[in-house]
């Protein structure tokens, strides 16, 4: 039962139980179109509405008291987001000033993404920064050093005990080679589909799951969770997905490192380039 339908049988269990309402007895028909009914869900709906309004002005009110907590981490994500380069900043106000359009301050916040971890070294509080930005073609990219450098001088510490690590680098290389059992009425073993329509599904899920916005930044990578994303393609066979071998390097040159369950990626991010990607297509007997 919804809590509109209880504010509504509230109201009249009221009626019927309080002797001051005695009065109102005679109101006893179920029709959802009888007038003293119709009243019982406005008020009902107002009640609701106004329980819903509270519990938003809650959830707004306690985040913005955490993100104003001293070295919070979201108190930095919320800042770095807010950056806008090649705009003038006012130090003592914490505002821009100058007259920009509001396509001009999308254009002008390169930071897309933003990871920050709290450690403690050295009986110091530390936060680790990473962030990266996005190309033209809206990939994700390293944010350039003397960009960086202004970036650095644009955040303002909220307590004298933090110290920051900021960190900007290209993708991580991932290497991967599978083997995934298919239903070869829908996928070929060339990896296409059979009525034509995606030349490279599992392909495609692999990318969409690398590139995925809820993808965290991090840059953790959880091999299970990669095979339950290409489970779900149509024609992979249940539980049929399994990884040979994984890898990744964040150095140039590239230096594989091998891991068999999950790996962090230096940068937050990866690259995988259809050179290091082997997928078997096989067909179970």
């Amino acid at each position: 039962m919804n809590q509109l339908q209880t504010y509504k049988n509230q109201q009249i269990a009221q009626k019927e139980s309080d002797p001051d309402l005695a009065q109102l007895a005679s109101l006893t028909t179920t029709s959802k179109v009888s007038v003293w009914r119709l009243w019982t869900y406005i008020v009902a709906k107002v009640g609701f509405d106004l329980q819903e309004l509270f519990i938003m002005h809650k959830a707004e009110i306690e985040a913005l008291i955490k993100a104003q907590k001293v070295t919070n981490v979201d108190y930095y994500r919320t800042l770095l987001f807010a950056y806008r380069d090649g705009h003038t900043f006012n130090r003592e106000s914490l505002e821009y000033t100058g007259a920009y359009t509001d396509e001009d301050i999308l254009t002008a916040q390169i930071i897309k993404r933003v990871a920050v971890r709290s450690l403690k070294i050295e009986n110091r509080l530390t936060l680790q920064v990473k962030v990266a930005t996005e190309d033209e073609t809206g990939a994700l990219s390293k944010i350039e050093d003397a960009v960086l450098e202004r970036i650095k001088s644009y955040v303002f510490v909220n307590s004298n005990a933090v110290q920051i690590e900021y960190f900007s680098d290209k993708a991580d290389d991932l290497k991967l080679e599978l083997e995934v059992y298919i239903d070869n009425t829908i996928i070929g073993t060339d990896g296409v589909r059979i009525d034509g329509t995606d030349n490279a599904p599992v392909t495609n899920a692999i990318n969409a799951f690398l590139e995925n916005k809820n993808f965290k930044f991090d840059g953790e990578i959880v091999l299970s969770q990669l095979i339950n994303a290409i489970q779900e393609v149509d024609g992979i066979e249940s539980e049929a997905v399994r990884v040979v071998y994984a890898a990744a390097s964040s150095t140039t040159p590239i230096t594989w490192q091998n891991f068999t369950a999950r790996y962090t990626a230096k940068s937050g991010y990866y690259n995988l380039s259809e050179e290091n990607l082997t997928i078997n297509y096989l067909i179970k007997e």
